[in-house]
């Protein structure tokens, strides 16, 4: 009886599945076949309007506009040969003013170089002075070697002299020249007609060479660097 009941339960359960997928190929076919159809139309796309004009030439200049510096195409730095105390500066270097090509700009200490100077010359004197008692000592040596009084050594030993003493009289006199210069440079005048654009050293200030005193320009040509775009820098000819 049990089996009975089981087989029974089995086949009851074959039945509905084979039911669900036949109930299932039905519906499908049902619906293909009532299916709408849905024909295929053209997409409505809207057309913008806009007014057109023909383009014409222009031959004039674009206008390219732009913001930049001021700056002097010419700019030096002031500065001294020497080195040395400041004493004086000119007017226009305390006011940002103007000057004229030749005006003494800056002076400096020159009491080292005028003792050098005094120093060289005192020790040219004294070379001369020796030159020329050496030049007469040789002359005498001269007459005395013709009558045989001296050997011939003593004559070499002044012409040694003489020889030592023209060559140190020679360095003094560059060495000289060079105090002449140093005396000089503690001047320093302007190199040509301008203005003080920035000082950058006062009175009292000890400076070195080739340090900045101040920084001088000419307002004759002046320049003015401006950026501009890469699409403004394509209107340029050229």
């Amino acid at each position: 009886m049990s089996r009975l009941w089981d087989r029974s339960r089995d086949v009851f359960w074959l039945i509905v599945a084979v039911s669900l997928v036949a109930g299932g190929v039905i519906g499908f076919r049902y619906l293909g076949a009532n299916k709408t159809v849905v024909e295929a139309q053209a997409a409505q796309r809207p057309v913008a309007l806009v007014a057109t004009q023909p383009l014409e030439g222009f031959a004039d200049p674009l206008p390219i506009r732009g913001e930049g510096f001021i700056e002097a195409f010419r700019q030096v730095a002031l500065s001294a040969q020497v080195v040395g105390r400041i004493e004086a500066l000119h007017p226009a270097i305390e006011r940002r003013g103007s000057f004229r090509q030749g005006e003494i700009l800056a002076r400096l200490d020159d009491r080292t170089a005028r003792a050098t100077l005094s120093q060289t010359d005192a020790n040219i004197d004294s070379t001369e002075a020796r030159l020329d008692l050496t030049l007469t000592r040789l002359k005498r040596s001269e007459q005395l070697i013709e009558r045989g009084i001296i050997a011939q050594e003593t004559l070499d030993q002044l012409l040694s002299q003489e020889a030592e003493l023209a060559a140190t009289l020679d360095s003094l006199k560059a060495a000289r020249r060079a105090a002449e210069i140093s005396l000089e440079n503690t001047e320093i005048t302007a190199p040509f007609d301008g203005s003080v654009l920035a000082k950058s050293a006062d009175l009292g200030t000890v400076v070195n060479p080739g340090q900045e005193i101040a920084r001088l320009y000419t307002a004759d040509i002046l320049e003015v660097s401006v950026p501009i775009r890469p699409a403004d820098a394509a209107l340029i000819p050229g």
